[in-house]
């Protein structure tokens, strides 16, 4: 009999406990834990990707500051070398005499005085290649072109990007002896002149000084090999957003000295930016005192270009604070040290 009730009982405990179920998520549970994660995780996907771009923003707002500070320190201290400098009136009549470099406008050109070190022959010396101390050194006219080159939104020039770039010529004389001939004609020679170059000559024009140099190179016109004397890229990502002349313009500066150059209007063609129409951009130009050999240079990058180096129509400036931070500026007075005296011809 006991056995009997034990038997039962077991078995009553048996039937009792509840069934095992398989574990897992219903259908509807992993529904709810995906919206759940969509709606967490997308804000923070996009607060990152947001903080990356401002980042990239802000380093290649870094690179333009530093780069444009090193151009304009690097265009300052060849300016003060100028005897010379061509203002709006001057440049618009030497300028097709110019080398003619692609999508490009002359901005400043001046006339300063190289040095070309130990490179005269002195006493029993005749090795002089710029490192023997017994030879002397030389100073010889250079012509110094500062260009503003645009792009042409082909994004085919290499390394460069689809803005626009300030690009350098300088072509220089030769070094000459005492009797004016030049010691090298060999044009791989540092001696020699640069292929087209023209010396300019205040006294074969009759009228004033500054008509001859705006005469340059007068009746010789001058062969240049851009194979030989390519433009160097002084920098890149420059701002090419268009030129307001209304707030971009130079202020005019009074001419005291008489007579004036030959078809000099006062009232006309005062101190016009070197960058008028004929080149429409706005990230370099330059303010000419002609008579006291200065200018005033105003350079502007664009870093904003540089987080899509190599697109098309690239962002444009404004004045809005959030995009103005974004387009480095400099603006700088030089004075160059030489003159380049203008005299009054009888």
């Amino acid at each position: 009999m006991v056995k009997l009730l034990q038997l039962l009982l077991t078995y009553k405990f048996r039937t009792t406990q509840p069934a095992q179920k398989n574990g897992g998520f219903t259908l509807i549970e992993v529904l709810v834990g995906l919206v759940l994660a969509f709606l967490i995780i997308t804000p923070l996907l996009g607060f990152m990707v947001n903080l990356l771009q401002t980042d990239r923003q802000e380093q290649a707002k870094a690179n333009s500051e530093q780069e444009i500070q090193a151009a304009a320190d690097y265009i300052a201290r060849d300016v003060e070398q100028a005897v010379y400098i061509y203002d709006g009136f001057g440049l618009s009549k030497i300028q097709s005499k110019l080398p003619s470099v692609d999508n490009s406008v002359p901005v400043l050109v001046f006339w300063k005085r190289k040095l070309i070190p130990k490179v005269i022959p002195v006493g029993t010396s005749t090795a002089c290649n710029g490192n023997n101390d017994t030879c002397d050194d030389a100073f010889v006219y250079s012509l110094v072109v500062y260009y503003l080159t645009k792009s042409d939104n082909t994004c085919t020039s290499g390394i460069w990007s689809c803005t626009a770039q300030i690009k350098r010529i300088e072509l220089r004389d030769a070094v000459k002896d005492k009797d004016g001939k030049a010691l090298s004609t060999d044009t791989s020679d540092q001696r020699s002149a640069s292929p087209g170059f023209v010396l300019f000559d205040p006294k074969s024009v009759s009228t004033s000084e500054e008509d001859s140099m705006n005469a340059w190179p007068y009746t010789i016109t001058p062969s240049y090999d851009l194979l030989e004397t390519p433009p160097q890229v002084l920098i890149d990502y420059i701002d090419q957003s268009p030129f307001n002349a209304t707030t971009q313009g130079c202020p005019p500066i009074a001419r005291t000295r008489n007579p004036l150059p030959t078809g000099y209007v006062t009232t006309t063609a005062s101190q016009v930016p070197v960058t008028p129409a004929t080149a429409g951009t706005a990230g370099f130009s330059a303010c000419v005192d002609v008579e006291h050999t200065s200018a005033q240079i105003f350079i502007r990058g664009n870093a904003l270009a540089r987080t899509r180096r190599k697109a098309p129509d690239p962002p444009p400036y404004s004045s809005e604070k959030s995009v103005a931070t974004y387009f480095p500026t400099v603006r700088m007075q030089v004075q160059g040290r030489g003159v380049f005296k203008i005299n009054q011809k009888s």
